[in-house]
């Protein structure tokens, strides 16, 4: 009974000789690091034993399960190399390699690797084998854990009207669905260079221009440091010509106005001014 159809295989070729240019005498083995692998596709346990090849003058050629069959598990394990030699020549330390599916390649140009016994794959019921890259596991009947891969490609996705809180009616070319904090829902709208839709503005004014309202002091930039600025400049100017001007016994001397004419009479408003008594 053959193996599997679906299990993948790879071959390694090798030639020992010895100093003298003579081929060496005596088998290879290659130890599978798993004792057994599953093959879920073919529902099949596949036992791994040493496998021996003689070296007809120094060479051999090996036919070797994949390392590397994903429809194995677990896949990506590892052959420990082992030479048994029996002429007199000396020994070869034993070694580990992978064998890539589908490859022949040479064992004096392959690197040995670290020794593993696979990683285990764990796939859930209704999770078939195989399927490519790109694929998604779809239904293939309402039947529980009877699914399959198929492709994405022909595969309609649902309509977005159909979907919960959107509502794509009136939908325009290059438009995009903004959020709607309002009604809770995607609506259509247009979102570049930062512009928003003006459905979109929360606590927008009602009337334009807004209605008439007041506002504290504090809130005005700069207005209290202003008006206590000017109250400081006027003080310190008073003051000023109050120590510049001689004045009688009880005389005063004030800052009438800052109208646009002189004042006709005293006290009148008018351009800044003050009054002192006559001789001064």
């Amino acid at each position: 009974m053959a193996l599997p159809e679906n299990v993948g295989t790879g071959t390694v070729t090798g030639t020992v000789m010895s100093r003298a240019g003579v081929g060496r005498q005596g088998v290879v083995e290659f130890n599978p690091a798993p004792a057994y692998v599953k093959d879920a596709e073919a529902d099949t346990f596949i036992t791994l034993e040493t496998e021996t090849f003689e070296l007809v003058d120094g060479s051999f050629e090996a036919e070797l399960v994949a390392t590397d069959d994903e429809d194995l598990n677990p896949p990506r394990w590892t052959y420990k190399v082992t030479f048994r030699f029996t002429d007199d020549g000396p020994g070869i330390p034993a070694f580990d390699i992978d064998v890539p599916e589908g490859t022949t390649r040479d064992l004096a140009d392959i690197a040995p690797v670290d020794s593993s016994t696979g990683t285990p794959i764990v796939r859930g019921a209704g999770v078939p084998t195989g399927g490519t890259t790109g694929q998604v596991l779809a239904k293939a009947s309402d039947a529980n854990d009877d699914t399959e891969w198929i492709d994405v490609e022909g595969v309609t996705p649902p309509n977005l009207a159909d979907l919960p809180d959107v509502n794509a009616g009136d939908v325009s070319d290059g438009e995009t669905l903004v959020w709607n904090e309002v009604n809770s829902e995607w609506i259509p709208g247009t979102v570049a260079s930062g512009a928003v839709s003006w459905g979109n503005v929360t606590n927008k004014p009602s009337e334009f221009p807004p209605e008439a309202h007041t506002h504290q002091m504090s809130q005005v930039v700069d207005l209290v440091t202003t008006i206590q600025d000017l109250q400081a400049q006027i003080t310190a100017l008073q003051d000023a010509l109050d120590g510049k001007v001689d004045k009688k016994p009880g005389a005063d001397v004030r800052i009438a106005g800052y109208g646009q004419s002189l004042p006709t009479t005293d006290n009148q408003e008018g351009d800044l001014f003050f009054i002192p008594e006559a001789g001064v």
